[in-house]
């Protein structure tokens, strides 16, 4: 078994202590809480993704991310037939809201808040 260290370390730290939700509430969970509770894991280990790249990069991305969010929005919400098209659809999304954390305010999704900074670790701004 291989030992998780640095960055990673933090985010599964972090992800782990997220607020439990109780088996009966996820069953009764619409797709929207869903996507929210998804989202919260996903968008962190984004963030941290592209932490250390250019604004024109981040940017660039972005508008890549929100053309797949356009064209294939409903599979995000509802299954692909395609193997697979759900999550590439999902972590667009992800990566597009990382995207958008970078912008002065941050981002507010689902009543969840991300904010970050170029060059800054999210993982050491977040208190469990």
């Amino acid at each position: 078994m291989q030992t998780v260290r640095g960055p990673l370390k933090d985010a599964v730290s972090w992800s782990l202590s997220l607020t439990h939700v109780e088996r009966k509430e996820v069953t009764e969970m619409s797709n929207e809480g869903m996507l929210g509770i998804s989202l919260s894991a996903a968008v962190p280990l984004w963030i941290e993704e592209l932490k250390d790249r250019e604004w024109e990069y981040i940017m660039k991305r972005a508008r890549e991310c929100s053309q797949v969010i356009a064209e294939k929005g409903d599979i995000i919400l509802y299954k692909s037939k395609k193997p697979g098209g759900s999550a590439e659809a999902f972590n667009r999304m992800a990566e597009g809201v990382a995207c958008l954390a970078f912008c002065l305010g941050g981002v507010t999704l689902f009543g969840q808040h991300w904010e970050a900074k170029l060059g800054e670790s999210y993982f050491h701004q977040v208190k469990p």
